[in-house]
């Protein structure tokens, strides 16, 4: 995968203002935000989200919140069985006399951290969303990405419940890829030029008048420009910016929708054929029929598209979305003058391996009794307001798992950890069914035609937590946010399409018969330890003192420290990883 030349430059710095016509404004060439990746294996990184302002000529005044000093945040690059560390700070001042009612816009300078997309454990120290930091307060998150993680592009973002319209609203968010491994791609897409398109949208009628009073916020200040408009979009922080394209060379343009109100994108680009786009991937998952030629991509809001961009011709071409102009692509010729060849297809029938959790489940049968419905409406799911309390449904760990869903047509709908794929739509599925196809993987959706869909997943990984909302924030900040509750060694178990109570844990089952009691292996002795220590919530204490029980247990063979810290983070596939990596030694081992 090649990068843009000035994928190291940060963005808010390196803007190129030009003023032309009035409603020409352009904040000049496209820049790529700073990028982190990891170097050694894993990747710790120290971030904040504080007070700051960002420049373009969309905003005479732009005072907002930012995470990592710039907008949008840096980029930050993974690789699959790798831990990613982030030492996080809420940097925000209390301002006193905000708003503390839960169902409203309260707690502005009250935060946490969603990673968007990537298939991770929904408990702390990982993507627990439930997690509150409050101003001067840090959280060290620690995020495993699984050995067989499929490669894809996500993002990270504020996800308090009750402040998350204004700060994903006011800009604070970041994207987040997982490498893919050489040779598994297409040979023109591990080749093309890679550019990431982070677009957010900013309203500021809707903060000024809703939002910022309600809140009781006296941070986000923000003062457009003339014949700017109160809404507009940016791409990577920028308004209208012009992207340069080789022709006869393909671009793999990852696109994230950061946004937090209702409309699909609706990216696309009018050129008479001179040049193509066809579809690799949405919300990080390669699709089955690659390469899918499309003109419109009416990515959900929160939702990811991966589009392969090639020019026969130069020349200038505008690209929009819902909203109008949204970037200016600019194809120039080759260097050197190298002749345009574009006689070479995108590559078909290629087979992108698939994760166990990305199995096709189209022909498969739901497991009894975990067939449920989800119903948003009303800041509500299935006539529940959010309580981090309680769960929507309850999931057997390993089921397959059937969701109707229904509020689609005007609520886009989020799932964290577990993607889920397309089984069926309820009506004509009419201008959205080129993109929106029966087995594709999603993790937001939003279909205008068709507003109800059944889904399928498959939890095999992770138990736990698993958020589901309406990523309209506005109505998650209000209510229409809940969580589903995987259980290992439990059942599944619906509330009603109305007005639900949700359940407070998750209901468990009779054995039939007394288990076979497995024979005791290193980890187990391990987990004896675990047991007495994991009460603690801070995970390098619990580590120290499981190092320390072992020694009054006298337990042998040991875990080593290492394997401690795995434990206490509470992963439901610790004990294996740690007798698989070695981290359960004998009693005369020096890292024990």
């Amino acid at each position: 995968m090649k990068f843009s030349t000035l994928s190291l430059l940060s963005l808010s710095a390196f803007h190129l203002p030009i003023f032309t016509a009035a409603n020409d404004l352009s904040d000049g060439p496209l820049t790529q935000p700073v990028v982190l990746s990891s170097v050694t294996p894993d990747l710790e990184i120290d971030l904040s989200l504080a007070e700051g302002q960002h420049t373009t000529v969309a905003a005479t005044t732009f005072n907002t919140r930012l995470l990592g000093g710039s907008l949008p945040g840096p980029t930050l690059r993974v690789r699959r069985g790798e831990w990613l560390y982030v030492n996080f700070e809420n940097d925000l001042v209390e301002q006193p006399g905000t708003n503390t009612v839960q169902g409203e816009f309260a707690w502005p300078d009250s935060t946490n951290l969603h990673f968007h997309g990537p298939h991770i454990s929904g408990e702390r120290p990982g993507d627990d969303t439930t997690l509150i930091i409050d101003p001067g307060e840090s959280f060290r998150y620690e995020v495993f990405i699984p050995e067989d993680h499929i490669g894809g592009i996500h993002w990270v973002h504020p996800h308090r419940h009750g402040s998350g319209t204004l700060q994903i609203g006011g800009g604070a968010a970041l994207a987040l890829v997982i490498e893919d491994e050489e040779g598994e791609l297409p040979v023109e897409v591990e080749n093309a030029e890679e550019i990431i398109l982070m677009v957010q949208l900013f309203d500021n009628d809707t903060f000024e008048n809703k939002i910022v009073p309600q809140s009781g916020d006296g941070l986000f200040n923000l003062v457009t420009a003339d014949n700017v408009g109160d809404e507009f979009r940016l791409v990577n922080g920028q308004y209208k910016p012009t992207l340069d394209i080789i022709a006869g060379d393909w671009q793999r343009w990852r696109v994230i929708f950061g946004s937090w109100d209702k409309n699909p994108l609706d990216l696309e680009m009018e050129t008479d054929g001179v040049c193509e786009m066809v579809l690799l991937a949405k919300d990080g998952i390669y699709i089955s029929d690659y390469p899918r030629p499309l003109d419109k991509y009416p990515i959900s809001t929160g939702g990811r598209t991966d589009i392969m961009v090639r020019c026969s011709a130069t020349g200038e071409f505008t690209v929009t979305d819902y909203g109008g102009d949204l970037f200016t692509l600019n194809v120039v010729e080759p260097p050197n003058g190298a002749e345009i060849d574009v006689s070479t297809p995108a590559t078909e029938g290629f087979v992108f391996e698939r994760p166990s959790y990305l199995t096709d489940l189209q022909s498969s049968t739901p497991t009894p009794g975990c067939s449920c419905d989800t119903y948003m409406n009303s800041n509500q799911m299935n006539g529940l307001s959010y309580n981090p309390e309680l769960f929507l449904h309850t999931v057997a760990l390993g089921s397959i798992v059937e969701r109707t869903i229904s509020g689609v047509e005007s609520h886009p709908y989020h799932q964290h950890v577990y993607p889920f794929q397309l089984q069926q739509f309820f009506g004509i599925n009419g201008e959205d069914n080129d993109y929106f196809k029966l087995g594709d993987y999603h993790d937001s959706l939003m279909v205008r035609s068709s507003d109800t869909v059944k889904v399928r997943y498959l939890p095999n990984n992770f138990h736990g937590r698993m958020t589901v909302h309406c990523h309209r924030v506005d109505h998650s900040d209000k209510g229409m946010l809940s969580a589903e509750d995987i259980v290992d060694g439990g059942v599944c178990s619906c509330s009603p399409k109305f007005n639900a109570v949700g359940f407070t844990r998750a209901p468990t089952s009779e054995p039939t018969s007394a288990p076979t009691k497995a024979p005791v292996d290193y980890c187990e002795n391990c987990k004896t330890i675990w047991l007495k220590t994991a009460k603690i919530k801070d995970v390098a204490n619990c580590a120290r003192k499981c190092v320390r029980k072992q020694r009054s247990f006298k337990l042998k063979p040991k875990c080593n420290k290492k394997c401690c810290k795995v434990l206490c983070r509470n992963n439901n596939s610790a004990l294996e990883a740690c007798t698989e990596k070695g981290y359960c030694t004998g009693t005369d081992s020096p890292t024990a």
